[in-house]
């Protein structure tokens, strides 16, 4: 969790400049490829906030576990800069894990 909190920090801190964040949601992942974001923000963080699933994440809506990459319990991804079609989708290999997004867009 300690993990967890430092790198929103530290995102939040190289970021707030010059992006407006919404608060962070969790977004259930199971088998089957989910949008983790409803749009394109220009600014995205993940976290994987399962205690032993691995989350596998692609910007292709048909991403699997083999196909994705991977992001370990505990562990965060960010994203900046984002343009155009490029919405995250994550998926998990059995039953179903909590991520936590966290969108921002330019001022």
């Amino acid at each position: 969790m300690r993990k967890l909190l430092a790198a929103l920090v530290l995102a939040f801190a190289v970021s707030a400049a010059s992006y407006s964040f919404k608060p962070a949601v969790t977004v259930s992942v199971g088998t089957i490829a989910t949008a983790l974001v409803p749009a394109t923000p220009h600014f995205v963080m993940l976290c994987n906030v399962d205690a032993s699933k691995i989350l596998s994440w692609s910007f292709d809506p048909a991403v699997t576990t083999s196909s994705g990459m991977p992001l370990r319990p505990g562990d965060c991804i960010s994203f900046d800069n984002l343009i155009g079609n490029q919405i995250l989708y994550g998926v998990t290999t059995s039953g179903t894990l909590d991520a936590r997004v966290t969108t921002g867009t330019q001022k």
